[in-house]
């Protein structure tokens, strides 16, 4: 076939150029003489129907799918694209298939992927991870992972953060899942990724989402602001510290709601995983300040021990302690199991210096033991206002008062049938009471003569405690006691108060003097007679009486 050369022909109405039996038909566009002899043939492909090439409306230029091109202003529908660098934004539902894709820019704080929604309603954009492994998912499948890569010091690129998301539970119907946030941790020498907040479903338990927060014993976990725990709450760790800039603060409050009787409990458990023992611990409140050297010292405590931990025979003390002088620890009240079932003891004080004071009224429904107690002692206030033990005397004393504290003092108050052994001495303006039924005066030498003398202003009460009318006697039998006289005007009353009976007073040592005469008896006889004496004339003078005179 012969080829010729038209110039710059024109054909109307279309031109067909038919094919060889061998290949199709073809146009040939040569490039400018000037610059070679290179040409782009423009051919029709194999094909099972006619298909139409329309050329834009406006100057452009046809891109190849095998060269390497710039797209400006158009729209890919459903695209399929491998391996491209993209710039400018795509609409529809693009498909991106590849192992990578990489946003790149050279812009601080770019490149920004933006995932924007702009439908009116309640609804938001969404980036899904999906997992598809052609097979049946089982625990611990990864559905997605997000890492943060940077630099070190070194210019190695660091994964320094990772959020990852898994299946917790697979099984049909019961699934859970799994959200773990990761940051690089290390030990100095290996860095790795370790889980600070992890989010678990529990199956099986419908509306129950597990949290774990921080790793590691000694990490710290910081809430700025409340926190509200709404269920259980369970800490493991040695220390949990509650700190506040505040005065008065930080304030730890255990609080119930519940309308009832019953109040909020606060529990201290010693559960050692073996048998208790005597003095175990059960809890302690120990309570710390600064002192004048800013030293944090313990200055008071609260604790709870086993007192006796025989199975059915529990006993507990409660000790409260304080700092004391030197800042050393002791006991001020000790509250213990006692010896028998429902008795509790308790110590108060410590040391025989403490004083302990009691503001009001006490009431002692047993027995006040003292360790230094005997038989017979007994307790008075001092001059200090301390209530002191007054041991008891030695036998035949009597009970006087020196003008500021009780003493023991020479002499016996009978009661009862009674021998007085030697000389009785009532002094001081003493207030004497006899109520025996027979007291009978004798020291037993030979005359069988005995003193009853009369110290100073003596008043003598008299009740014989007998119902009978006999007469019983007592004699005035001398003037001198220890070589003491009876001083002139010295006076003594006396009275009788014993229904039934009568007493005679023999003055015969000394005489008794009534009215002009003398007499030798002073004789009561009827309940309420009174008799007052006075010493003159070295004789007692009956100034004046109910009773008898002989």
């Amino acid at each position: 076939m012969a080829f010729f050369s038209l110039q710059t022909p024109v054909v109307d109405n279309g031109a067909h150029l038919k094919n060889g039996a061998t290949s199709a038909g073809f146009i040939k566009f040569f490039e400018n003489s000037g610059n070679g002899s290179n040409s782009v043939t423009l051919i029709g492909p194999a094909s099972t129907g006619d298909v139409t090439l329309t050329l834009p409306a406006s100057t452009d230029t046809l891109v190849g799918k095998a060269t390497t091109d710039t797209l400006t202003n158009k729209t890919l529908t459903t695209p399929t694209i491998n391996g491209a660098a993209l710039t400018g934004s795509l609409s529809g539902t693009p498909t991106f298939t590849g192992d990578t894709i990489t946003f790149s820019s050279t812009n601080a704080s770019d490149p920004l992927l933006v995932i924007k929604n702009t439908t009116n309603d309640a609804n938001g954009a969404r980036l899904q991870f999906v997992k598809d492994k052609g097979a049946a998912g089982v625990d611990g499948d990864d559905i997605g992972v997000i890492e943060f890569v940077g630099d070190d010091s070194a210019q190695a690129q660091t994964t320094f953060a990772k959020i990852l998301a898994e299946v917790s539970e697979a099984d049909d119907s019961d699934e859970a899942g799994k959200l773990s946030l990761f940051v690089a941790e290390s030990d100095g020498t290996t860095t790795q990724l370790t889980a600070g907040l992890i989010l678990e479903g529990e199956h099986a338990t419908d509306g129950q989402v597990d949290v774990t927060i921080a790793a590691g014993s000694a990490s710290t976990t910081t809430v700025n602001g409340n926190l509200t725990v709404t269920s259980d709450l369970t800490v493991n760790g040695d220390s949990t510290t509650f700190t506040s800039a505040n005065a008065n603060d930080p304030l730890v409050i255990i609080k119930n709601t519940t309308n009832d009787t019953d109040g909020a409990r606060l529990r201290f458990v010693k559960d050692k995983g073996a048998a208790g023992a005597a003095n175990d611990v059960c809890g302690l409140i120990e309570f710390y300040g600064d002192d004048a050297n800013q030293d944090n010292i313990l200055f008071s405590e609260i604790k709870s021990q086993v007192a006796v931990h025989t199975n059915g025979q529990e006993g507990g003390k409660l000790t409260l302690s304080v700092a004391s002088h030197d800042g050393e620890s002791q006991p001020g009240l000790i509250i213990t199991d006692g010896s028998a079932e429902d008795e509790v003891d308790v110590t108060i004080g410590n040391g025989t210096d403490s004083v302990t004071t009691i503001s009001g009224d006490i009431t002692i429904t047993g027995c006040i033991t003292q360790g230094g107690d005997a038989a017979g002692d007994m307790y008075y206030r001092n001059a200090s206002g301390v209530l002191a033990r007054f041991a008891i005397g030695s036998s035949n004393k009597v009970l006087k008062s020196n003008g500021s504290e009780p003493v023991w003092a020479s002499g016996v108050l009978a009661n009862g049938n009674n021998s007085f052994n030697g000389d009785q001495t009532f002094s001081d303006d003493s207030n004497i009471i006899y109520s025996p039924k027979t007291i009978t005066i004798a020291d037993g030498d030979s005359t069988g003569s005995a003193n009853l003398s009369f110290f100073h202003s003596a008043v003598i009460f008299i009740d014989m405690n007998d119902t009978t009318t006999s007469d019983e006697f007592v004699r005035v039998v001398k003037d001198k006691l220890g070589g003491t006289s009876y001083t002139a005007g010295q006076t003594v009353n006396i009275f009788f108060d014993t229904a039934g009976a009568s007493l005679k007073l023999d003055f015969t040592a000394d005489g008794l003097c009534s009215g002009s005469g003398d007499a030798r008896y002073l004789i009561f006889s009827t309940t309420g007679q009174s008799a007052s004496l006075v010493y003159v004339n070295s004789k007692w003078c009956v100034l004046n009486t109910g009773a008898a005179v002989e």
